[in-house]
């Protein structure tokens, strides 16, 4: 039994080590057809890396580079965004990245809608929506708190009235603003086209 379980830990070992060669000509194959303008050749020897379960910045930096070099433009960034997911603070990636977005055909231009919309648009955009809904818990107890304060304490004193009416106000915006930015959220998410054509 113990003999056997050694053999299999031999396999193991020796396969992966294998692998690890496999992977590394594979890695050295993928830049020499980039170099030598084989840009389709790389992109797959790219793929198969990926698809073996290896990930890392260069990897999906160089397969951006590559999809760039193809004409794969959405794929590139879509790479380039991996390669940031890895590494956020790659900088050729993101230097890659602004540079292939100047590329793009069919740019959304968002109109303004008048200053009053403008403003509430940077206020619902000062956080996400779950900032939002953790402000108006916070409100609603301070609101809780204030009326029954006024209730067992009526006492002629201004301050509960100001920060009942304070609690009011912040209640509703916060939930005013985190609806708005669940439906900004939900429904306007940009995606990256990689097909030639969309109907």
């Amino acid at each position: 039994m113990i003999r056997r379980r050694l053999i299999i830990l031999v396999f193991l070992l020796f396969q992966s080590g294998i692998l690890r060669a496999d992977n590394k000509t594979l890695w050295d194959e993928a830049a020499a057809s980039y170099d030598s303008a084989d840009y389709i050749g790389a992109v797959d020897k790219y793929t198969k890396l990926i698809e073996r379960g290896l990930g890392s910045p260069e990897l999906y930096y160089n397969l951006g580079n590559s999809y760039f070099k193809s004409d794969g433009l959405g794929l590139s960034v879509w790479a380039y965004r991996r390669a940031l997911k890895f590494d956020p603070g790659m900088e050729q990636a993101r230097v890659n990245l602004d540079y292939v977005r100047q590329f793009n055909i069919d740019k959304i231009d968002v109109k303004g809608g008048g200053f009053i919309s403008d403003i509430w648009s940077f206020l619902t955009d000062l956080m996400p929506a779950n900032g939002y809904l953790l402000m108006f818990s916070l409100f609603w107890w301070i609101l809780g708190a204030v009326a029954a304060y006024m209730i067992l304490k009526p006492k002629n004193a201004v301050w509960p009235q100001y920060l009942l009416i304070l609690s009011i106000l912040v209640v509703i915006f916060s939930v005013s603003a985190s609806v708005t930015r669940l439906k900004h959220d939900r429904f306007s998410r940009w995606g990256v086209l990689i097909v030639p054509l969309a109907d």
